[in-house]
């Protein structure tokens, strides 16, 4: 890419960017352009790094990085960093954003380090560092408790009917799924696993069609839709976390961002009772959580409908996932549908679900909505 234009756009078009970076007009800049890897930043999209070094019109000298990102075709971000602001969501500052000659959205923001350890600390309970986790969890919080205007309201999706149809659209296929793991065909595990529940595919079904009408009579709230590590980073000029890649912000079930919907396994507030690596049992967690949503203003909840809630998102995306991967194996040709990881992940979900449903707690929990 030449150092004179940022995906299609020329350097005139970019000074009104390097304007608001530099806090001031400027009268000159040159830039240099660094690029960043598909995945880093998050996964959608074209990014990268530009270094603007520029001199105002009041003649001091300076240099800012910005990050760049060009959305994929029909995406589009900048709305959601303009109206968070405004809110004082925990977001990176937007400096600016741009439509090249094929229309996709380019934005520019303030650059944030993402170079965290959190995936090192809660893969290994050696590197847990306590601080550092609850930082992490009241990050979403506050993001989920940010009540939005009127204003935004009107440009903000409203996922909970489109997860509602997602899961009835998988639970149509259950029927399929089912006959296919009792011949075997996504390998042995899961057709023993079927056969530890004869002649209960009817009520199967029915224990997943109430999952499915839970989910879909939770209280909306504001959701960032895709919370995971490599989508924080802290800032360089206050030091503080940040959230970031808001292309799938939208209203859904208020607590979705923290049942078990992310990389974060370690700490799914819908996950088992069972303590994760480092000792921390999930009402603990979730009480953390709670104070610092309600602190940022989030509605006051009862700590057991937050941990009630969470748990059902947490099997409704299981739900999700076994249907997502037996798309992809139908998809695939006979030779590679015995491709392990695959049947592997259909397996989990399946386990995962019957296990929800010989629960007898969490089927009373599911009655109680």
């Amino acid at each position: 890419m030449s150092k004179e234009e940022i995906f299609g756009l020329r350097k005139s078009q970019l000074q009104p960017i390097v304007d608001c970076a530099a806090g001031e007009p400027i009268v000159s800049f040159e830039m240099d352009i660094k690029d960043v890897k598909s995945y880093d930043y998050g996964m959608r999209g074209e990014k990268l790094i530009a270094t603007f070094t520029y001199t105002t019109t009041a003649g001091r000298a300076g240099q800012v990085n910005v990050f760049v990102k060009q959305q994929a075709s029909g995406f589009r971000e900048s709305h959601h960093y303009y109206y968070l602001a405004k809110h004082q969501a925990p977001i990176p500052k937007m400096y600016g954003a741009l439509t090249n000659e094929n229309k996709q959205e380019i934005i520019f923001i303030e650059y944030l380090d993402t170079d965290n350890d959190y995936n090192a600390m809660l893969k290994d309970p050696g590197q847990y560092d306590p601080g550092q986790f609850r930082e992490f969890l009241a990050l979403i919080a506050r993001f989920n408790a940010i009540q939005p205007s009127q204003e935004y309201r009107v440009h903000l999706p409203y996922k909970p009917y489109q997860d509602v149809e997602y899961l009835q659209k998988y639970l149509s296929s259950f029927n399929q799924i089912w006959a296919h793991a009792c011949r075997g065909d996504f390998g042995e595990s899961s057709k023993q696993l079927c056969a530890n529940f004869p002649n209960q595919l009817s009520q199967i079904k029915e224990f997943l069609e109430q999952l499915v009408d839970v989910v879909s009579q939770m209280e909306p709230g504001l959701c960032h839709r895709d919370f995971a590590l490599y989508h924080a980073g802290r800032s360089t000029r206050t030091g503080e976390l940040l959230l970031f890649d808001l292309s799938d912000v939208a209203f859904g079930p208020r607590f979705w961002d923290v049942a078990g919907l992310c990389d974060v396994a370690a700490w799914y507030l819908g996950a088992p009772d069972d303590p994760h690596p480092h000792g921390i049992f999930p009402k603990k967690l979730a009480e953390y959580y709670l104070e610092e949503y309600v602190h940022w203003g989030g509605c006051p909840v009862l700590i057991d409908r937050l941990l009630e809630e969470t748990k059902v998102l947490y099997f409704a995306w299981y739900l999700i996932v076994l249907g997502m991967d037996f798309d992809e194996w139908r998809s695939r040709n006979p030779i590679d549908r015995a491709e392990l990881e695959l049947v592997s992940y259909l397996h989990v979900s399946l386990n995962t679900l019957l296990n929800a449903f010989a629960d007898s707690s969490f089927r009373r929990t599911l009655l109680s909505f």
